[in-house]
């Protein structure tokens, strides 16, 4: 039993086993389904193995190559948000003064709080 890479494709499933086939070769290779973890079908794996002798056999998986993490998406400048937020949050505040209805004043009180909350969190 020789140690080797192989970079495949899951190729299907047969009950509690996995098929991979490789890129190179297109050779298929068998491996315990609980081995793999929650792999799918389709799914694309780089492993070390050591073959089963018998290519019905169940093949060794030695390690396998964790997937790049997805990096974070970044966040732009936000000063352009919390200066219009901080407009409209003072053009409700002097609407707010002027206005008799107690209906619309709380409506009004509710949006200047999410838009404290909002400023407060971009800032």
């Amino acid at each position: 039993m020789q140690m080797q890479k192989l970079k495949g494709v899951i190729a299907r499933r047969e009950g509690a086993t996995l098929v991979v086939k490789a890129d190179k070769g297109g050779i298929e290779y068998r491996f315990n389904a609980s081995d793999l973890g929650d792999a799918e079908t389709g799914e694309r794996v780089d492993l070390l193995i050591t073959p089963a002798d018998d290519p019905d056999d169940i093949s060794t998986i030695l390690s396998i190559k964790s997937k790049k993490k997805v990096k974070p998406i970044k966040i732009g400048n936000f000063n352009t948000l919390v200066g219009h937020m901080i407009k409209t949050r003072d053009r409700l505040n002097a609407t707010l003064a002027e206005i008799a209805d107690p209906d619309a004043a709380s409506d009004l009180r509710e949006k200047i709080t999410w838009l404290d909350r909002g400023i407060d969190l971009f800032s």
